[in-house]
C-alpha cells in the first residue's frame, strides 16, 4: 500500500472499524436511500481486505484503476473518492452510535413524533417508554429522563393543553440529578489529578453543592452518593468513614452501573487504600485486598475479557504479604487464562515463582483463611 493512501484518514478510520462494523458497512454503502458514489462501492470489497489485513499492498494507482479502469490517473479524483469515504463512514458511525444508545435513540424519536404533530402515535410512544424500566442509574440516566420530560412538556405547552397535569417537577429533578452526578464526577477527576501533578484547580460551585447535599435529599440517588463520599475521600482523606460508607454503596449499588464506570470508581477506592499503606497505615493492605476480592466477584478489573498483568502481580503481592497462600495460588491458577496472551506467560511465571519463594520463607507461618 502507498504510504499517502495507509496515512489517509478514510483509510485509518475504516481500518479500525471491528469485523461486524465492516459487515454492516458493506450493508450500509448498499442501502439506496443514501447517495452512494458508485466508485466507492466497486473499491470496497477490496479496501475491506485492507481492513481486514488480508491485503497490505494497495497503492493509490492501483486503487484508481478497479475504480476507472484505463482512464489516465487523476490524483484530485481519489481525493474525492476518499473524502466520500470517510463522510460515509462518519454517517454509518452516527447511525451506529444512535441505534446502540437506547436512551437517546428513544428521545429523538419522542422528539420526531412531536415534530409530525402525531398525538396518537405519540402518546402510545411515550407510554410505552415510560414503563420501561433501567438498571442503569448514572448521569446519563438522568440526562436522558430530563431530555423526553423536557420534551413531553414542550410538547403539551405547544398543545395549550390545560387539562393535563404538568411534569414541570420531573424536568427540574432529572435536570438537578444530572447536574449533580456529573458535576461531581467531574470533581473526583480534578482533585484527583490535582493530587498527582499537584496543579491547581477552581471548582465554581463546589462549596455551594457539597452543603446542598448535607440536606440528604438525593442520599437515594446512587450515582450522587458514590460520588459524593468519592470527593470526600479526596478532600477529606483522614475521614475514613468516608472511605467505608463508599464501599458499601459500591456493593449495594453495583448493578446500577456499567462495568467500565464501576471500574473507575473502584480505582478511586483501590487509590486511597493504596495512599493510607504508603502513609505507614498497614491496616488498610487487608481492606485493599478484600476490595480487590469484591472487584474481581463483579468482575470490575476485567477488561475486555482479561486481567492486566499490574492487577495480577498487585493481588498476589497483597496476599502473599497476608500470609493468605492457599488463596493466592488458587488465584494464580485460576486467573492465568485470563491475562493478555502476550503477558501470560511472563507474569504466570513471574508470579508462580514469588509464591514459592516467600512461601519457602514463611514456610512456618500460619496461613490466613
Amino acid at each position: 500500500m502507498s504510504v499517502v493512501l495507509l496515512k489517509s484518514k478514510s483509510i485509518s478510520l475504516l481500518c479500525s472499524l471491528s469485523k461486524k462494523e465492516l459487515s454492516a458497512f458493506s450493508y450500509y454503502l448498499r442501502w439506496d436511500y443514501l447517495t452512494v458514489n458508485k466508485y466507492i462501492r466497486k473499491a470496497f470489497p477490496y479496501l475491506k481486505q485492507i481492513a481486514t489485513r488480508k491485503k497490505f499492498n494497495l497503492s493509490k494507482e492501483e486503487l484508481y484503476r478497479i475504480c476507472f479502469g484505463k482512464e489516465k490517473y487523476n490524483d484530485k479524483k481519489i481525493r474525492y473518492l476518499l473524502t466520500d469515504l470517510y463522510k460515509l463512514l462518519e454517517k454509518f458511525l452516527l447511525i451506529e452510535s444512535v441505534i446502540s444508545d437506547k436512551q437517546n435513540s428513544e428521545t429523538l424519536l419522542a422528539k420526531q413524533l412531536a415534530l409530525k404533530n402525531t398525538e396518537k402515535a405519540y402518546k402510545s410512544f411515550t407510554k410505552k417508554i415510560a414503563l420501561q424500566k433501567s438498571h442503569i442509574l448514572n448521569a446519563d440516566y438522568y440526562l436522558a429522563q430530563y431530555n423526553k420530560e423536557h420534551h413531553h412538556l414542550t410538547y403539551y405547552i405547544s398543545k395549550l393543553n390545560r387539562k393535563e397535569k404538568t411534569n414541570i417537577e420531573k424536568v427540574a429533578i432529572n435536570l438537578d440529578a444530572f447536574y449533580l452526578a456529573r458535576k461531581l464526577q467531574l470533581c473526583c477527576e480534578i482533585f484527583n489529578y490535582q493530587n498527582v501533578l499537584t496543579a491547581e484547580h477552581k471548582i465554581f460551585l463546589m462549596d455551594e453543592i457539597l452543603q446542598a447535599l448535607q440536606t440528604q435529599e438525593y442520599a437515594s440517588v446512587p450515582v450522587i452518593s458514590i460520588y459524593h463520599k468519592i470527593l470526600l475521600t479526596l478532600t477529606q482523606p483522614d475521614v475514613e468513614e468516608n472511605f467505608f460508607f463508599l464501599l458499601d454503596l459500591l456493593k449495594k449499588n453495583e448493578q446500577n452501573f456499567s462495568i467500565d464506570e464501576l471500574r473507575d470508581m473502584f480505582s478511586y477506592a483501590f487509590n486511597y487504600c493504596i495512599k493510607k499503606i504508603n502513609l505507614g497505615n498497614q491496616s488498610f493492605r487487608l481492606t485493599l485486598f478484600n476490595t480487590y476480592k469484591l472487584a474481581l466477584q463483579n468482575k470490575v478489573l476485567y477488561k475486555e475479557s482479561c486481567l492486566s498483568q499490574w492487577d495480577f502481580k498487585n493481588i498476589v503481592t497483597l496476599s502473599l504479604r497476608l500470609n493468605d497462600f492457599k488463596w493466592c495460588y488458587e488465584f494464580i491458577e485460576t486467573q492465568k487464562e485470563y491475562l493478555p496472551a502476550n503477558e501470560k506467560e511472563n507474569a504466570y511465571n513471574y508470579n508462580l515463582a514469588n509464591y514459592y519463594f516467600l512461601k519457602r520463607i514463611f514456610k512456618n507461618t500460619k496461613v490466613v483463611t
